[in-house]
């Protein structure tokens, strides 16, 4: 494992470490009845800024660890691999719609062809038909996520 996953691993854990403390904090607090709104508004302020940073770091997990197993990938099989690291099946209308707003121009045919040749690598999956296909990182189906 190298030193960026370590720190990415170590970061997402104590930020999850946070958040469970956090929670708790809120409820010691509900069963004292101890009823200060600033204090309530800071709890969920800092819950809510949490998760999604949390979420954002496991995406960015995901990103990387698929991303340093390919060979110099091109900027647009890097953006969607980007894309389909939030581990959700999408449509190839719904990947070019992310590249889009990743690299602000994308190629419809261009994003297609190269998802193509990421599921003939094995890197994604059609879950769907070849009709109307659902891709999704292999890895997302690999191990527990999010």
């Amino acid at each position: 494992m190298s030193s960026i996953d370590e720190k990415l691993d170590l970061l997402i854990s104590v930020l999850r470490e946070l958040v469970e403390k956090l929670e708790k904090l809120e409820e010691r607090l509900e069963k004292q009845n101890i009823d200060h709104p600033e204090i309530k508004i800071a709890l969920e302020v800092a819950s809510a800024f949490s998760l999604p940073l949390i979420r954002s770091l496991e995406i960015a997990r995901m990103a990387y660890d698929v991303l340093i197993r390919l060979d110099k990938p091109d900027p647009i099989t890097r953006a969607i691999i980007e894309v389909l690291s939030s581990c959700n099946e999408m449509s190839i209308s719904e990947i070019y719609r992310g590249v889009r707003n990743i690299r602000g121009k994308a190629s419809r045919r261009i994003i297609g062809e190269r998802v193509r040749i990421l599921l003939s690598k094995g890197i994604v999956v059609n879950r769907g038909s070849s009709e109307r296909p659902r891709i999704i990182l292999r890895k997302c189906l690999e191990k527990p996520h999010g």
